[in-house]
């Protein structure tokens, strides 16, 4: 078999026609019922919150560019901006797919599943040539054998014969583990929270289709031997008082006719105040902080900071570096692959300056990499690095002790001048 026709057939998964894909996820033990609805990954995302977190955190670490770096003989490091490598492993891992693709593939499958397989293709030298992530996920098993070795297995229902791949062929990356191996997912192990927030919704959506909600009621003691009297008295109440445009109009009704307004109920006020504990609950489930999906109102801007800072360190970190030691696992010990966090605060101009502009103050980067770091070109002489922090000199970093030195010198100079007499001022005070 080729290798076109062996990746090809990891993509040509047929699905058996005799059971729906709910019956699937029942039969192999991904989907349980709650509340009375089917709760598993395929349900589960056509609830809004769920969809809303799975989407906010593969966009946030999907936005975020990789880069890739070569540790050279003298244990220092270069980035490598182009190459074979560096368009595999920052730019496109395959051909159908761009780096954000497959990074938010990445993080929806980690978010729904608890964990995410990807298989390296190799050429005939054993270096990658592509990543491609498999289309169903959850037709791949991983186990061990007796002799504690690690190995996948590719299960397909249309009658195929099942693929089995050594542990160096495949990219897995998985949340927490009770075996070591097998991720778990927060989809079935939250299921009953996640089927009571789809129960609440379908509710909902139930009683703004069946339910009757009008407005207000218009009462009488009165006996309408003509019912169009009654509906022309309703058409023409309608008439003179509904709308935005009457509203605050004074309401002057015949023959003793009252109105009384109708409220919602008790307990649809309450239905509702459950189901933003609902959001609040799943929104907690996949660790997204309520405000980035609309569930609670905007707070300050100082607060909005530091929650992003929350959020990217305590949410968005440990998924980045579950999938920088994936692929650096890959890679010669050469190479390494880093994300660079600043992606997330893209946006954050006034941020971006503020965290570079301390940076290189303290001459940790130079004029060049100041300006990359907000998204500016090269300038001459970029190289140079901040070496006094006062009043800003600029040089390289092996002219550092040197200009140090002078800086130094010129102070105590000025220092001395200082504390010498001052011979005009004691001959006028002769002179008088």
């Amino acid at each position: 078999m080729s290798l076109k026709s062996f990746i090809s057939d990891l993509y040509t998964v047929k699905n058996s026609k005799s059971f729906s894909i709910d019956d699937v996820y029942q039969r192999l033990g991904y989907g349980k019922k709650t509340a009375g609805v089917i709760v598993n990954t395929s349900t589960s995302m056509t609830h809004s919150t769920v969809y809303a977190c799975v989407r906010d955190k593969s966009e946030s670490v999907g936005q975020l560019p990789l880069k890739l770096y070569r540790t050279l003989a003298d244990g220092t490091r270069e980035e490598v901006k182009k190459g074979r490598e560096h368009r595999i492993f920052t730019k496109r891992p395959n051909s159908f797919m761009t780096q954000q693709d497959f990074l938010m593939m990445y993080m929806t499958c980690r978010e729904l599943y608890g964990r995410f397989f990807a298989y390296a293709v190799r050429n005939d030298r054993g270096s990658i040539s592509e990543i491609i992530p498999f289309r169903y996920q959850t037709n791949i098993t991983v186990d061990m054998d007796l002799n504690g070795e690690v190995y996948y297995t590719y299960v397909t229902n249309d009658n195929k014969p099942a693929i089995r791949f050594a542990n160096e062929d495949i990219m897995h990356i998985k949340l927490n583990t009770l075996d070591g191996f097998t991720g778990m997912s927060p989809i079935s192990h939250n299921a009953d929270a996640i089927g009571l927030g789809m129960a609440q919704e379908r509710h909902l959506s139930s009683l703004m289709k069946n339910g009757a909600m009008p407005k207000g009621l218009l009462e009488t003691d009165l006996v309408f031997a003509d019912p169009k009297n009654a509906t022309r008295l309703r058409e023409e109440f309608d008439d003179r008082y509904a709308g935005a445009d009457k509203s605050g109009k004074t309401v002057l009704l015949e023959n003793g006719i009252k109105f009384r307004p109708l409220t919602i109920s008790p307990v649809d006020a309450e239905l509702l105040s459950s189901r933003q504990y609902s959001q609040q609950q799943i929104c907690g489930i996949f660790r997204v902080p309520p405000r980035r999906i609309g569930v609670i109102a905007s707070s300050g801007s100082s607060d909005i900071e530091q929650e992003n800072k929350d959020y990217y360190v305590n949410s968005l970190m440990p998924a980045v570096t579950a999938y920088e030691d994936a692929i650096n696992s890959m890679l010669p010990d050469n190479l390494t692959v880093q994300v660079d966090e600043r992606g997330f605060v893209r946006g954050d101009l006034e941020s971006q300056v503020k965290g570079m502009g301390e940076a290189f103050k303290l001459t940790a980067i130079s004029i060049d990499e100041f300006r990359e770091g907000i998204g500016m070109q090269p300038i001459e002489n970029g190289h140079l690095h901040a070496i006094d922090t006062n009043n800003i000199t600029l040089g390289t970093l092996d002219q550092v002790e040197k200009l140090q030195e002078e800086q130094r010198a010129l102070a105590l100079a000025g220092a001395q001048r200082s504390q010498e007499p001052n011979l005009e001022q004691e001959d006028d005070e002769d002179a008088n």
